[in-house]
């Protein structure tokens, strides 16, 4: 299913469904709503098909915006809870066009993680979730502020320190611009911000949070201004770069093409920290990594079970990082080790570039 078609672009059953739901926020009968934009390599129906099988109970029903998702879930026993427990949810699936679905849901924290967050978590690799790097984030928010003649605030901002691998959360008052170039400058990537955007006479005519793969959670405001303005640009640039992944395994002796992952200071001039890299993959659920060599150079094998794609890992120089196909069809994993790369280990300069090799290799 091609994901770089046509932009995509909300559909007015789906705007009805945000338009009730800001109402619902207005009124207090809400108190947030979550957006998880999910881009489908196969058709939603049959999404649901297979995925409905991660919660105890799911009934499904289509509607014209899209489905609406009921679900059980069933925990196990806990020291809390000896007897195991039931989580109850329903939440929605907004079809945007052949090629994206929006999750949105309106439920408390638990409803949300073994509901809707559970399924999108889950969708790989019938659907992934995009994935942006900090300035991109950035350049979101502050041209959906720029066309609306509001202010950005930054209130609250979790950044991924590089050094750590950990998260941090700041909660300064803040433009959004220098909470981005304050991290940068502490070696940490923005990874989720809250804002709060204002209009000329200092009235909040928005209340919001936007992460790196896209999500939302909307606080006070229009959904549908947070959907047209935030999330679908999200999702516009996350696959403009997927193009750069658009690449296979050649089988005969000819020029190969590669990713490379270039990053800002010399991250991986030692076996440590090249192991710290391979650490950072294994947190993508179902990546396998085997090294071949790790000093003077690192060479590994990632295995994503989940597709069955593989390719090669490859460090030559301290701030390098070569993904280069193992498998015929290898676009699913390079994205997705390029997205946990980012996530876990630190952002980059993603290319595609030629790297000469034999079919043997």
């Amino acid at each position: 299913m091609s994901q770089t078609s046509d932009p995509p672009t909300l559909p007015m059953s789906a705007a009805r469904l945000l338009r009730r739901a800001s109402r619902d926020l207005a009124a207090g009968r809400l108190r947030l709503v979550r957006l998880y934009p999910l881009l489908l390599r196969v058709p939603l129906p049959e999404l649901l098909r297979r995925r409905c099988a991660i919660y105890s109970v799911c009934d499904h029903a289509q509607l014209d915006y899209g489905y609406t998702v009921a679900y059980e879930k069933r925990l196990r026993p806990s020291k809390q809870n000896p007897g195991g427990r039931t989580v109850v949810g329903q939440f929605d699936l907004l079809a945007i066009g052949q090629n994206l679905c929006i999750v949105m849901s309106a439920l408390d924290s638990e409803q949300d993680k073994h509901g809707p967050r559970l399924l999108v978590s889950r969708a790989y690799p019938h659907a992934r979730r995009p994935f942006l790097n900090s300035g991109a984030l950035c350049d979101v928010a502050l041209k959906a502020a720029q066309d609306n003649a509001w202010t950005a605030t930054c209130v609250d901002a979790i950044g991924y320190d590089r050094r750590t691998h950990k998260f941090r959360r700041d909660m300064k008052r803040q433009g959004l611009e220098y909470a981005l170039s304050e991290m940068a400058e502490q070696a940490r990537d923005l990874h989720r911000a809250l804002m709060v955007f204002r209009d000329r006479s200092n009235r909040q005519r928005l209340r919001a949070s936007l992460d790196r793969y896209g999500a939302a959670r909307i606080y006070a405001g229009s959904a549908i201004t947070v959907a047209d303005e935030f999330v679908l640009p999200a999702v516009r640039q996350a696959q403009q770069n997927s193009l750069v992944f658009s690449i296979r395994r050649e089988s005969q002796v000819a020029e190969q093409r590669m990713v490379q992952l270039r990053f800002r200071q010399r991250v991986l001039e030692s076996p440590s920290q090249m192991r710290s890299l391979c650490h950072a993959v294994r947190k993508g659920d179902g990546l396998n990594v085997s090294t071949v060599h790790l000093n003077p150079y690192l060479q590994a094998q990632v295995l994503d079970f989940l597709s069955g794609e593989a390719i090669q890992l490859v460090v030559l120089d301290p701030q390098t990082v070569s993904l280069i196909p193992r498998s015929g069809e290898s676009d699913k994993v390079l994205e997705r080790v390029a997205a946990t790369i980012s996530r876990h280990f630190g952002e980059s300069e993603i290319t595609q570039e030629k790297v000469y090799t034999s079919g043997g290799q």
